[in-house]
């Protein structure tokens, strides 16, 4: 599937960058670029930064700002849009969807006149566990 995948968004199907794909849609996280490669074979982090910018690009990726200095990247699955609630105590992070999400972007476009192509919301506090500690 991911050669297909990447045929489909017009970017060659390499041996690497289908496995890096693969990876990408296993990991169900946001992972940073030092991550993925380490689970690579033979790739460099040079390659994994190039490879995801492409991904970025064709959509394929989302950048995601977890406020930890550095940028992290997850799989863009169309099935399964979401945000994150991310712990400032131990790190956690947990998908959250956002009730109305469609209404809530179409008019924040309409006001400000301003056509969105994409969106992040990220949610920054205290989980269940660190509340409770």
């Amino acid at each position: 599937m991911p050669a297909q995948l990447l045929q489909s968004h017009q970017l060659k199907a390499t041996k690497q960058r289908r496995e890096l794909l693969l990876l990408m849609q296993r990991e169900h996280r946001p992972r940073t670029a030092e991550q993925l490669q380490t689970k690579l074979k033979d790739v460099s982090l040079a390659t994994v930064y190039r490879m995801m910018d492409d991904f970025l690009q064709a959509g394929l990726v989302n950048r995601v700002d977890l406020g930890h200095g550095h940028t992290h990247f997850e799989y863009a699955d169309p099935k399964h849009h979401h945000h994150h609630l991310i712990c400032d105590d131990c790190g956690r992070i947990e998908d959250v969807r956002v009730p109305n999400e469609t209404k809530i972007v179409l008019s924040v476009g309409r006001k400000a006149k301003f056509r969105v192509r994409r969106h992040a919301l990220e949610f920054f506090g205290l989980c269940s566990r660190c509340q409770t500690a």
